[in-house]
């Protein structure tokens, strides 16, 4: 199976709030990095990343099998990288180029990693459910023999369609 959009999207942010925050207080500063640093790059990597899924998915309809091989998921990154220096400059934050580079690299592997493996063998209906964290459901109309008893009943009564659904809701 693969993810839905809004999967890949609540993914991505799932894995930037439980992963890459607390990774970013860990080790931004083992990068020559500060931590306030860390912390408005892995939020502008949420953010510019929320963009880039959107852009994703438009590529992805043009694939015969509408998803990316693993690999290619991973040397996104690199435009995802290009993107994120370009806002900090224009941000005008002061943070070292090669510390940022690295501390991205290691955020970046690190949610590619714990999305291949470990999420997959944590929550292993979470690829079947198109990768959503949360799942709106329809409220479903009843179906089947109870549904066809129940408009048997109302037509025999003379019960008007809009009446009948009412009843049906309730």
């Amino acid at each position: 199976m693969m993810l839905s959009l809004s999967g890949r999207l609540q993914t991505r942010l799932l894995l930037a709030v439980f992963v890459a925050l607390p990774w970013a207080l860990l080790a931004g500063t083992w990068f020559g990095v500060s931590r306030a640093g860390a912390v408005l790059m892995v939020l502008l990597m949420t953010g510019l990343g929320l963009l880039w899924e959107l852009v994703y998915h438009g590529l992805q309809q043009r694939r015969w099998d509408k998803d990316w091989p693993s690999l290619l998921a991973l040397l996104s990154g690199a435009a995802e990288y290009a993107a994120l220096r370009l806002v900090l400059l224009l941000l005008g934050v002061d943070e070292p180029a090669a510390g940022a580079g690295w501390f991205f690299v290691s955020a970046w592997l690190l949610l590619w990693v714990i999305q291949q493996g470990p999420l997959r063998v944590l929550a292993p209906r979470w690829r079947f459910q198109g990768g959503r964290a949360v799942q709106l459901k329809a409220r479903r109309r009843p179906t089947g023999r109870r549904a066809a008893v129940r408009h048997a009943t109302a037509v025999d009564a003379g019960v008007s369609g809009a009446e009948r659904r009412r009843t049906e809701a309730g």
